[in-house]
């Protein structure tokens, strides 16, 4: 089995790499993925654009305006960043799996996407803002390990009544865009596709373990930056190593 490792750039791949080195943990780091497996820039930038979403949200594609595409495409040039919209997390999946040539969408080989794209899967026509997908490929949302997991009620009751200031002083420990630690969390999420594409589990239920699906952002510092497996994981780990070449 190997791991393949890509990131929009921005993204904190050299960071996450290393640190799945100290768990005994080779990656391949491969670039962009869109820039490696996307023949036309300008479909690539349709398809983007087409895979937006919103309130209320729709598991099909959209027809997309010509000033989306527009800005999908300085996206993909480097000229700015998608910060702000929002993408169909399963759709955006879907169109990266149908890059993927033939001889690189194998059982054997374990994609996982970094990207700055805020990612949502929708529930009632009502998106609900995720981290992770697992499957083929992985995509890991870096903005989505800030803005996806809830902050405390605290923060969001002194944010109403008072001020987002207020709120901050409240809102206990909590990741923030540019976190030192941002890239420790991301680390944590690769495992938990990794461990998804080589055992089939999705995620553990304690949560002082890295596998552990947060909800909360105290639950991401506890588990996620924490980067410890429960016992049981840990000796699973133990057998990955060795699959690993």
């Amino acid at each position: 089995m190997k791991v393949m490792l890509y990131a929009d750039a921005g993204a904190e791949l050299e960071q996450v790499h290393e640190l799945l080195e100290g768990i005994g943990i080779r990656a391949e780091l491969r670039g962009e993925f869109l820039r490696r497996f996307a023949a036309s820039p300008e479909e690539c930038a349709r398809r983007l654009a087409s895979l937006r979403t919103g309130m209320p949200c729709s598991d099909t594609p959209r027809e997309p305006l010509y000033g989306e595409v527009e800005y999908e495409r300085r996206v993909l040039e480097g000229r700015c960043t998608p910060k702000g919209v929002l993408y169909h997390a399963l759709l955006l999946q879907s169109y990266l799996r149908s890059l993927l040539p033939r001889s690189e969408a194998r059982l054997d080989r374990v994609h996982v996407v970094l990207t700055e794209r805020l990612i949502a899967t929708c529930d009632a026509r009502i998106p609900h803002l995720r981290v992770v997908v697992l499957g083929m490929p992985g995509i890991v949302s870096v903005s989505g390990a800030v803005e996806a997991p809830a902050r405390s009620r605290e923060y969001h009751l002194a944010r109403a009544l008072l001020s987002e200031a207020a709120a901050e002083l409240v809102a206990g420990e909590w990741l923030r865009h540019g976190d030192e630690r941002l890239a420790r969390a991301l680390a944590s999420y690769v495992m938990q596709v990794v461990f998804y594409a080589a055992f089939g589990e999705a995620f553990c239920s304690s949560d002082e373990c890295m596998l552990h699906d947060s909800r909360w952002q105290h639950q991401v510092v506890r588990a996620q930056l924490g980067m410890s497996l429960c016992r049981r994981h840990g000796e699973m780990l133990e057998r990955l190593r060795n699959a690993l070449h």
